[in-house]
């Protein structure tokens, strides 16, 4: 398969969902989806798209030719995590782990690009518990 552009792509999952849910309710829960999503709209560039892949995974595609773009985007929504107030304000940590890439002929297919990111998105989550 020979990709006709390049596009990037940020796998993300939302870090400890399950605890959130358990300690606070299933409302916090959804309530903590929202505000994630609302985190990562207010930096994403313009043309870039958010998908809900299920649960509590989403993905970002954005039409770009470079990882320096990528890694750029990704940048923007770690410090948006950081800095933003309603994030601040919860009584738990709200943290996601991502895996960024770009699609390119490297890979035989979607699926093995979506592969890909996932092992990304879970080498840095595994990278918090060390």
């Amino acid at each position: 398969m020979t990709p006709e552009k390049k596009f990037g792509a940020i796998y993300l999952d939302i870090d400890n969902l399950k605890i959130i849910n358990d300690s606070f309710g299933h409302l916090e829960g959804d309530k903590a989806i929202a505000l994630v999503m609302d985190v990562i709209r207010e930096v994403l560039p313009y043309g870039a798209v958010i998908a809900r892949l299920g649960g509590d995974e989403f993905i970002v595609l954005y039409d770009c030719e470079t990882m320096e773009e990528m890694q750029s985007i990704l940048g923007l929504i770690k410090k948006n995590f950081l800095e933003n107030e309603k994030v601040k304000a919860k009584e738990y940590q709200l943290e996601c782990s991502f895996g960024v890439s770009l699609f390119t002929s490297e890979f035989a297919s979607l699926e093995a690009f979506l592969s890909h990111l996932d092992g990304l998105m879970y080498q840095e989550k595994f990278s918090k518990q060390s």
